[in-house]
C-alpha cells in the first residue's frame, strides 16, 4: 500500500521495488495500468539490448518511457535497438520529438562520440531531458526546445491538461481539452548548418502526425544525405503523405513489431489496427532506408 501522509522517497522506492520484484522479467503494460502502479522515485536503468545501457529519471509517476522501462524492462524494443546500431555509424542524429532522451540517450550509450540533435517543443518534456543528458555525463549542448516543420514560423502547440505528466501527445496545432501555447517550429533545410546537414547519417521523428511538414521541412538534407529514417505512424492521412515524400525520394519501408521482434518490408507507411479498429502500440514505428542494401541489413536484424 502506498503511504498517503509521507514524503519518504525511500519508502516508496522500496514499495515499487517490491511490487516489481514480484513481476515476470518482461512486460506489456500499457499506459493506464502503468499509472496505477506504486510511484517511484530514482533513476531507471534502461537497457533495451545488452551492450546499450542508460538511465532516465522517474518523478514517482510522471515519465510514460521511464515508467515502462521500470514496470516491462523495456520500451519499444526492437526499433529502439536497431536505431541503436545504425548510431554505431559515424554522422549527425537528429532526434525530432526528442521527449525525455530514450533515442538520443540510446544513441549516445552507442556511440558517446557521435553527434547527436535533439528537438522537443514542450518544456518539461525539454527540462527532463537536460536532467536525462546530465544524469548520464552526456553535455545538453545539442539540445533545442524547438519545434520540426515545414518552415520558420510560430505555431500552437498542444499538451495534456494534466501538468503533472510529461506527455507523450503534445503535437503541434490547437487541440480541444488541452493547453495551447505557441512555440517556435524551424524548417532543418534552413535551421541546420550546410555542413553538418550533410552528415546526417540517421534520424528518428515522432510527432503525432506533424511527420510530413517536419519531412518537407528537410527535403534537401535527405535527397543529399540519404539518411536512415526512423518514423512513427499513428494516422492515416499522416502516413500517406510520408508514403508519398519518401517514395518521390526512392526510399524503401519496413514495418517494425516491438512485441514480436519481427521486422517486414512494406509497400507503403499506414497505422496499424487491431480486429477492434484500436491503433495497435507495438506496431507503431517504420524505418525508411535508401537503398536495398540497407533494406537487406535491416531486414536480416533480430536481437
Amino acid at each position: 500500500m502506498i503511504p498517503t501522509n509521507t514524503f519518504d522517497l525511500n519508502s516508496l522506492k522500496s514499495i515499487a521495488d517490491s511490487h516489481r520484484a514480484q513481476l515476470p522479467e518482461n512486460n506489456h503494460f500499457g499506459i493506464g495500468e502503468l499509472l496505477n502502479k506504486p510511484v517511484f522515485f530514482d533513476w531507471v536503468e534502461c537497457r533495451p539490448k545488452e551492450n546499450i545501457h542508460f538511465k532516465m529519471f522517474l518523478a514517482g509517476a510522471d515519465d510514460g518511457v521511464a515508467m515502462r522501462f521500470f514496470w516491462n524492462s523495456s520500451y519499444e524494443r526492437t526499433t529502439l535497438s536497431l536505431f541503436g546500431e545504425f548510431a554505431k555509424n559515424n554522422g549527425v542524429i537528429l532526434d525530432i520529438g526528442a521527449h525525455t532522451g530514450a533515442y538520443t540517450l540510446a544513441a549516445l550509450a552507442c556511440n558517446p562520440e557521435s553527434k547527436v540533435l535533439s528537438f522537443e517543443p514542450h518544456f518539461m518534456n525539454f527540462s527532463r531531458l537536460n536532467l536525462n543528458l546530465r544524469g548520464n555525463n552526456y553535455t545538453t549542448n545539442g539540445a533545442y526546445m524547438i519545434g520540426i516543420g515545414e518552415r520558420n514560423e510560430i505555431l500552437p502547440f498542444s499538451i495534456a491538461p494534466n501538468l503533472s505528466y510529461l506527455t507523450s501527445g503534445g503535437r503541434i496545432g490547437s487541440k480541444d481539452n488541452s493547453i495551447v501555447s505557441n512555440i517556435q517550429a524551424v524548417a532543418l533545410d534552413k535551421f541546420l548548418p550546410e555542413g553538418v546537414a550533410r552528415e546526417v547519417s540517421l534520424i528518428k521523428i515522432d510527432v503525432e502526425g506533424h511527420e510530413g511538414a517536419c519531412l518537407r521541412g528537410m527535403i534537401s538534407l535527405i535527397s543529399e544525405s540519404r539518411p536512415i529514417i526512423f518514423i512513427e505512424c499513428i494516422e492515416g492521412e499522416s502516413g500517406k503523405d510520408l508514403s508519398s515524400i519518401l517514395q518521390n525520394l526512392g526510399y524503401y519501408f519496413c514495418l517494425i513489431d516491438d512485441g514480436s521482434g519481427k521486422i517486414v518490408s512494406v509497400e507503403s507507411i499506414e497505422p496499424q489496427m487491431d480486429k477492434a479498429g484500436v491503433l495497435n502500440h507495438l506496431q507503431l514505428n517504420r524505418v525508411a532506408v535508401p537503398n536495398k542494401k540497407i533494406l537487406e541489413q535491416v531486414l536480416s536484424y533480430s536481437l
